[in-house]
């Protein structure tokens, strides 16, 4: 090119997304959950999400422990502290 730079690839996206600090300040922390359970749906739905998040070269470096088919709180607790650690 006369500019000295390759072409570019893919497809301009229209100046419709919003600023990066309104997004960052509109973030939400949450700590307090609603007692009701997600549906299988959802999860898969979430975790399906998950799978498209951008990773630092693709390693996907994060680990899911399914505690949602955990009866008691107990169990639940005790899954999550016997799971092996993160290879990572």
């Amino acid at each position: 090119m006369a500019d000295g730079c390759a072409p570019r690839r893919g497809t301009a996206l229209p100046g419709t997304a919003p600023p990066f600090t309104d997004i960052a300040r509109s973030r939400r922390s949450p700590r307090q959950f609603l007692p009701t359970a997600l549906s299988p749906s959802d999860i898969r739905g979430v975790l399906e999400d998950a799978q498209t998040a951008p990773s630092n070269s693709n390693t996907q470096p994060w680990t899911v422990h399914p505690a949602a088919v955990t009866p008691t709180p107990h169990t639940r607790v005790t899954t999550a502290t016997s799971s092996p650690p993160s290879t990572s």
